[in-house]
């Protein structure tokens, strides 16, 4: 409608005045028209709370552990998390425990279920993954002193009780896993809920590998790990 009666208003403008030019009013026009049009769009967006969405609160920190030298967590469903932590201040510095957090978003607090010993031997290059909205699985490096191992097991999650049950050890590498890359030396992806995919580099020969897991019950099914020629 704007634009037809700009072309009327310029088409009488044109015919008494013939020395105005005509087309660049009308280019002028048009983008007028258009910043008034992206201006009203942008009001429109904040007053309806799109643009609203960009922003975000941040809740006071809560202590799950007195003391923790190591941690790793990962979301369980939309109010439960499991974070994964050492306490390297005690004489078990070895011993890997996980925790249930119950989150209430509405005041962003959260609820801490009793800790569970994971692993009392020592172990390294830790990971966790959630998998589905009950389980999640962990994999690091063992060894009790004679050799070293990879392994993973599953944690089952009660979220209604805010409790874990940890499964039996799986062997997914009979070797020592290379720390090169210190942040993350094992990664886990989740492929549906009852599947995934763990890489990891060898360290005798550098290669990165790859192995695909599934959850049976409590336990992991582990199929042959293929290797990734590094570069």
């Amino acid at each position: 409608m704007f634009t037809l009666q700009f072309e009327a208003l310029t088409s009488n403008l044109r015919m008494s005045t013939p020395f105005i030019n005509l087309d660049q009013l009308r280019h002028c026009a048009r983008g007028a028209m258009l910043v008034a049009f992206s201006l009203m769009l942008t009001q429109l967006c904040v007053e309806s709370g799109v643009m609203a969405q960009r922003s975000m609160s941040i809740g006071a920190s809560q202590e799950f552990a007195s003391s923790a030298g190591f941690v790793r967590s990962d979301r369980v469903d939309d109010s439960h998390i499991v974070v994964l932590y050492k306490t390297p201040s005690t004489s078990t510095a070895s011993d890997l425990y996980a925790r249930v957090g119950e989150v209430d978003t509405s005041d962003q607090s959260i609820t801490w279920g009793e800790a569970k010993l994971v692993e009392s031997e020592l172990n390294t290059r830790t990971n966790i993954k959630s998998i589905n909205e009950t389980q999640l699985v962990v994999a690091h490096q063992w060894s009790d002193g004679e050799g070293v191992t990879g392994v993973a097991r599953v944690l089952t999650i009660d979220v209604d009780q805010d409790t874990i049950t940890v499964g039996d050890t799986t062997v997914f590498h009979n070797a020592s896993i290379d720390a090169a890359f210190t942040h993350n030396p094992i990664s886990i992806a989740k492929l549906t809920d009852e599947s995934f995919a763990m890489c990891f580099a060898d360290d005798a020969t550098d290669n990165g590998k790859v192995v695909i897991g599934n959850i049976s019950g409590s336990t992991l099914i582990l199929t042959n790990t293929k290797s990734m020629v590094t570069r």
